[in-house]
């Protein structure tokens, strides 16, 4: 179906899209013809800072995983460690997590990071814990989730959780010694 405006209905509508073009120009600071290719390099520029932020953000993340490590406890002789580590993604976090699993070398590793009002988790739980102790990084996000009001689950070895709660990511991190300690008295 082909639909066509002519006299004031196709002017306005023509003089309405000039007006947006010029306020975007002006905007933009550019030429009303080069507005394409300013745009085109204002998104390219945009991807450029996003992996650089990302590179930063790994880079702290090695940084932290030095001082984290020693903040780990011992649960019925396992390393557990819980965390809060600000403005995250899950993808930083996972990173960390796999940081912190190969420097603890055998033990459970539960992080957070709140962003936004939404809360991030990952857990993880090395291969020797999963295959001599039971343990599941599934079954710990499950419970430090539901203690946040949010919700998760996973792998043995690698779980993923969110929450809406912000204010309960303490009561989440705080759980994790006696989740670990409960699920290795039911395997």
């Amino acid at each position: 179906r082909i639909e066509a405006l002519t006299g004031e209905v196709a002017y306005d509508r023509i003089s309405k899209h000039e007006g947006v073009l010029q306020d975007l120009a002006d905007l933009l600071k550019s030429p009303i013809m080069e507005l394409e290719s300013r745009v085109q390099r204002l998104i390219q520029e945009s991807r450029g800072l996003e992996n650089e932020v990302k590179s930063l953000q790994a880079k702290l993340a090695v940084n932290q995983a030095a001082d984290l490590v020693q903040k780990a406890v011992e649960v019925e002789g396992i390393s557990v460690l819980s965390a809060q580590v600000p403005g995250m993604d899950r993808s930083g976090l996972r990173n960390l997590m796999d940081d912190l699993k190969q420097r603890l070398q055998s033990g459970v590793v539960f992080l957070a990071s709140i962003q936004d009002e939404d809360v991030s988790f990952v857990t993880g739980v090395t291969s020797d814990l999963v295959k001599e102790r039971g343990l599941r990084a599934g079954d710990i996000m499950k419970s430090a989730a539901a203690s946040a009001g949010g919700r998760g689950g996973g792998r043995p070895e690698m779980a993923q959780g969110g929450s809406k709660s912000p204010d309960k990511v303490n009561a989440a991190l705080d759980a994790i010694p006696n989740i670990v300690r409960e699920l290795i008295t039911i395997c």
